[in-house]
């Protein structure tokens, strides 16, 4: 009976570590290919704490501005593997001159980050 018990233990203790392994910073990526065939090419990568917050904290900026849908095709898509009964977000990136804008899919508001904050998100977008 003793030996029972602890194997409960035990399994209880796998299925808890197991799931908390959901809740990690998972991104998805999706990168133009060529110019002259629009092609995008899915990465999928776990990202570490800080450079999640750092997008996070870009994303949750209060200088989105009102605009219509852009025509241009974007460059990148993003969004986070989230474990929830959220609708997941989809970002669109356009870069012009390195400079980064964000729009997130369906909406009709964008975000043109700062060069600094520009650099940071293009440094991490090619690191892929």
């Amino acid at each position: 009976m003793k030996k029972l018990s602890t194997l409960m233990i035990i399994i209880c203790l796998f299925g808890l570590l197991a799931g908390c392994t959901f809740n990690e910073n998972q991104i998805t990526i999706q990168k133009k290919e060529r110019k002259e065939e629009y092609r995008i090419v899915a990465y999928k990568n776990k990202i570490d704490d800080t450079t999640a917050v750092n997008i996070q904290e870009m994303l949750n900026s209060d200088e989105w501005v009102k605009g219509g849908k852009q025509q241009q095709k974007p460059d990148y898509k993003f969004y986070f593997n989230l474990y929830t009964s959220e609708k997941r977000m989809v970002y669109l990136i356009r870069i012009k001159n390195e400079i980064v804008t964000i729009q997130p899919e369906n909406e009709y508001i964008y975000l043109t980050l700062n060069k600094t904050n520009s650099k940071e998100m293009l440094d991490f977008l090619k690191s892929f």
